[in-house]
């Protein structure tokens, strides 16, 4: 399952993580019909503890992911570039993942 999903589905191990998605979720929803609210997230970041567990544990935190890969941080910059532009005037109230 996608990590963005494990926000709304939850995951015993990680309660924590699935209550900061999923809080981060709803809190979009409330004023999007007034403002223009949207939230980035993302699925696995490369960063160096990312890279190293997946190094100690093999590739198994990817393949829960549908490229089979880690994101990049510039990849998550420009899907804020966007939703930041007029090129999403549109869009409001919802993940972008």
């Amino acid at each position: 399952m996608p990590p963005p999903a494990r926000g709304h589905c939850g995951s015993g191990a990680h309660a924590h993580y699935s209550a900061s998605k999923g809080g981060a979720s709803s809190l979009s929803r409330g004023p999007a019909p007034k403002i223009r609210v949207n939230i980035v997230a993302p699925g696995i970041i490369a960063t160096h503890t990312t890279e190293r567990l997946a190094h100690e544990k093999g590739r198994t935190p990817l393949d829960d992911t549908s490229v089979k890969r880690f994101g990049g941080a510039e990849e998550v910059a420009r899907v804020v570039a966007v939703l930041c532009s007029e090129l999403a005037a549109f869009a409001t109230g919802r993940p972008s993942t």
